[in-house]
């Protein structure tokens, strides 16, 4: 089979496309990494931040699983997830985890402090 004029002139262009998509490969994954973007999983391991204390998605979880099994103690039936959502008993357990947070922070803090205190000389 004879070469034409054409071929040789698709070969390039392929060429130069491929390397284009490589160059913007390497830029997306440099970029996302610049963002931190570690995992491309997509999991998320935290639902907030108070200071240095992190509250986890299990805390979470496991405190809303608490709140829904005492409401429904309290109402005297079973209630969904959904529903629980449309009662705000999800924004209720975040509250309160970071209100715990909170105060467990400032614990620690004022504990560092009366410990200075003891240690400064009068």
């Amino acid at each position: 089979m004879a070469k034409t004029p054409d071929d040789d002139t698709k070969r390039p262009k392929s060429k130069a496309k491929e390397a284009a998509v490589w160059v913007l490969m390497g830029m997306l994954i440099l970029g996302l990494g610049g963002f931190g973007v570690t995992s491309f999983s997509g999991g998320v391991m935290r639902v907030a931040q108070v200071g240095e204390a992190e509250i986890t998605t299990d805390d979470y979880a496991r405190a809303f699983q608490g709140q829904l099994n005492a409401f429904s103690q309290q109402i005297g039936q079973p209630i969904s997830s959904q529903e629980a959502l449309a009662f705000g008993l999800d924004r209720q357990v975040l509250q309160g985890l970071v209100v715990r947070a909170r105060s467990t922070m400032k614990r620690s803090a004022s504990g560092f402090r009366s410990a200075m205190l003891r240690l400064r000389p009068n």
